[in-house]
């Protein structure tokens, strides 16, 4: 008879260290929450920005807080969403609701392995395709010359 070898600390062990190199700065494990004593609920905080090695290039970026339950990845990550607060641009919060839930998505599909670094990665093209600057206001001298160049009369 062959014992069931799935251990769910050993999977979050392995997936953090993963997301700890490849992240690196942009990733921060947040206070545990002791269960027991021998189950633990961790907390991670990950900082997405649409391109990681080009900063200047990032005018959005959000923060994917998730907590994980002893048994992830039998059970989901239980993810949180908010406007990084080194970001040029904040995203509104029906943006960041609809990155929500597209990452609910994938966490859905990706039920019973570890898939965080799959939840990044969804939120890194969701940044990608948002990552414009913050509108600047337009000036009523800009205006003016608008109107101008238009054939529009003069207010």
């Amino acid at each position: 008879m062959m014992e069931d070898s799935f251990d769910p600390e050993a999977e979050q062990e392995a997936e953090r260290m993963c997301l700890e190199a490849v992240m690196m700065d942009e990733y921060e494990e947040l206070s545990a929450e002791q269960l027991s004593a021998h189950r633990t609920r961790r907390r991670l905080s990950l900082t997405i920005l649409p391109y990681p090695s080009a900063h200047e290039a990032n005018h959005v970026q959000a923060v994917l807080e998730a907590t994980l339950e002893p048994t992830y990845p039998v059970l989901l990550p239980l993810v949180s969403l908010r406007n990084a607060p080194t970001a040029s641009h904040k995203l509104s919060e029906a943006v960041l609701q609809e990155m929500g839930t597209r990452l609910a998505e994938v966490s859905s599909e990706h039920a019973g392995s570890v898939h965080l670094m799959a939840l990044v990665e969804a939120a890194r093209e969701f940044l990608i395709a948002r990552n414009e600057p913050e509108p600047q206001p337009v000036s009523a001298h800009e205006q003016m010359i608008r109107r101008q160049r238009q054939g529009s009369p003069p207010m």
